[in-house]
């Protein structure tokens, strides 16, 4: 699997691709690689008190969007926010976010549906259409340990049911939305065998390795060839690191990408 700092032009790839020598001396990566860069813009749980430029309302979204697209993103990653900063699943608030950013950028839009609460609560703004959604593949203790504080930054139980991820997953395909396999451990990827022989995946199949969150996989370079391993041949893959916790981001050979991730294909 190829992962490399290659910039694209919206939907299309671009041809001249920048990789980063570190990703090419350690990952085999060559300029005629192409590469799907999609960016995370506010992660799941970071506030402004984590980082004060944290987009939470529709414009300030739709304008990091716009800035994503115009540095070479070709996918954004959206979990919509309150004015507070709140999550929300509210569709009206999706659907803002969708406009003020089609308004700006023809970036392709992958909506969250991950986070707590049932999932009825979680499905309505599939009905928007965007072109990705984000469909996590199994439950998993979700925490971040800080060693200097001897205490969690967060901890949580991230459950994701079989009933659940089948039920998102015939959503998705309803309003012809592409699954974003979103895996933080291995049995994560292989549960994707299930939506395949249910006829609810078209390849080539989409993943997302999220790695470095407590409770999941380990992010090392190991680990990523081990669960890319897990996917068919053929399919398109992203890597998050530490799902947006910059400790956890791929060693210091590659470049930092901190919740942004970079698609390939296996």
């Amino acid at each position: 699997m190829a992962i490399g700092g290659g910039r694209t032009s919206g939907p299309a790839h671009r041809e001249d691709l920048t990789v980063h020598p570190a990703c090419r001396n350690c990952l085999d990566v060559n300029a005629a690689d192409k590469v799907i860069v999609s960016c995370a813009l506010t992660g799941a749980v970071t506030t402004k008190k984590h980082c004060p430029a944290i987009p939470y309302t529709p414009v300030e979204i739709a304008e990091e969007a716009r800035r994503a697209y115009e540095a070479g993103a070709a996918i954004v990653h959206i979990h919509a926010r309150n004015d507070d900063g709140s999550p929300t699943w509210s569709k009206d608030t999706f659907a803002r976010i969708m406009a003020e950013t089609k308004q700006r950028c023809p970036v392709l839009i992958n909506w969250s549906t991950g986070g707590a609460g049932p999932m009825t609560e979680r499905v309505h703004h599939l009905a928007l259409r965007p072109h990705i959604a984000a469909l996590n593949m199994g439950s998993m203790n979700y925490a971040k340990w800080s060693e200097h504080k001897k205490q969690f930054a967060f901890n949580f139980v991230f459950a994701n049911s079989f009933d659940d991820i089948l039920g998102f997953a015939r959503a998705m395909k309803e309003h012809g939305a592409k699954p974003e396999m979103e895996c933080f451990d291995v049995g994560h990827t292989a549960s994707h065998r299930v939506l395949v022989d249910l006829g609810l995946l078209e390849a080539p199949y989409h993943f997302s390795f999220i790695m470095g969150v407590l409770g999941g996989i380990p992010a090392t370079a190991r680990h990523l060839a081990f669960q890319a391993e897990q996917a068919p041949a053929g399919s398109r893959s992203s890597r998050c690191s530490g799902a947006g916790c910059a400790p956890a981001s791929m060693p210091s050979r590659l470049p930092s990408g901190g919740g942004s991730t970079c698609g390939a294909v296996i």
